[in-house]
């Protein structure tokens, strides 16, 4: 019986991903690199011996249905199960965001502001429209439906705090976070995020699309925007939300969930020139009816805006990453009329990194 019980263990998994925790596993390391000696091999074995062992997937389905039945929630390291079937994101510090634990401090969001500016600033110069566009969290929305056994501790998030310091301090970006608009439509019946996942549903990313766009539009007055009596509203269903399989929950528990996808009655005529699918890579479309080139920084609130966004403009550059230092060659090239900077609550950090400055623009500032 022992050895039944232990012959799985000394098995190894040969697979990278792991759809159960939503995460790549860790690859076998090498004890001699080119570089040299790994002194690092220990701790990478050992991750590596833990990711693959045999067994393990089972091990984690039997660990969540013991959470389930002691705690009444499925519930892990990265998701928790909250009321009337919500699932919330809690890794990546996400669960004391939601209870308002964390906050910049006043030299960090000085450091924000500063870095906003130059950045809005460097686009003036380049006659380029700059945008931040903040998605909300789900629990921002839907954080009455987060388990009543966790708390909020302060009344403002770092956002809203973020958000009163520029506002404040007169920050001359156009900066969009819907929060109301997606609260506004969640108080009329509309499920705007998606029960089972992170990220907000196509009604939800219509509307923040719709917001930005009574943004872009002060400053490029003709642009084509997605008007909401050209639409046509159909229903959709998603039994594979990322939440859903962080916690191994069968995705026939949200196959009676209906969500609203707005899509323009004549359809979408942009066409893809370039699409990494299943990749953080970059994508490009076109579409020939409409003006405008659009540069857009973004993580992946940004995949359900993407048809509305593309619809409206002629063509439009989606670069998955937050920090445009990167991309200042492309810009400099396609010489775009608009730069939007995509960022979800959690990864506002990001705002701390430093302005655009080209190197030779550097070298000419010296």
């Amino acid at each position: 019986m022992l050895i039944i019980l232990v012959l799985p263990l000394l098995t190894f998994q040969n697979k990278n991903i792991d759809n159960l925790e939503n995460r790549a596993l860790s690859p076998k390391p090498l004890l001699i690199k080119e570089s040299g000696i790994n002194y690092s091999y220990g701790k990478e074995f050992e991750s590596w011996f833990n990711d693959h062992i045999g067994g393990r997937s089972e091990l984690l389905k039997i660990h969540l249905k013991l959470d389930t039945m002691l705690l009444g929630k499925a519930q892990n390291d990265k998701a928790i199960e909250g009321e009337n079937g919500w699932l919330f994101y809690r890794a990546e510090k996400s669960q004391e965001l939601f209870q308002n634990k964390l906050h910049f401090t006043d030299e960090e969001k000085k450091t924000i502001l500063t870095n906003l500016e130059n950045r809005n600033n460097w686009f003036k110069a380049k006659n380029i429209k700059f945008f931040l566009l903040i998605p909300p969290e789900k629990y921002s929305i839907y954080g009455d439906s987060f388990p009543q056994s966790i708390y909020r501790q302060n009344t403002i998030s770092r956002t809203e705090d973020l958000l009163n310091f520029l506002n404040s301090n007169k920050s001359s970006l156009p900066i969009i976070f819907p929060v109301q608009n997606l609260i506004s439509a969640k108080s009329s019946g509309k499920l705007v995020y998606l029960k089972n996942d992170t990220h907000w549903t196509n009604l939800g990313a219509y509307l923040a699309y719709s917001e930005l766009m009574k943004h872009i539009k002060k400053e490029f007055p003709d642009i084509y925007i997605l008007d909401e009596s050209k639409m046509t509203y159909n229903e959709y269903v998603d039994t594979g939300g990322d939440l859903q399989q962080m916690l191994g929950i069968p995705g026939e528990k949200y196959a009676d969930v209906k969500y609203c996808d707005p899509q323009p009655f004549n359809g979408f005529h942009f066409k893809y020139l370039l699409n990494n699918k299943g990749e953080r890579k970059n994508i490009i479309t076109e579409n020939k009816h409409r003006k405008y080139k659009i540069i857009m920084l973004r993580d992946s609130f940004t995949t359900a805006l993407l048809p509305y966004i593309s619809e409206s403009a002629g063509k439009v550059f989606y670069l998955w990453d937050f920090n445009i230092n990167n991309h200042q060659d492309l810009i400099l090239k396609e010489k775009p009329d608009v730069v939007i900077l995509e960022v979800v609550e959690r990864y506002l950090d990001n705002l701390l990194t430093e302005p655009t400055i080209t190197q030779k623009e550097k070298q000419n500032a010296l």
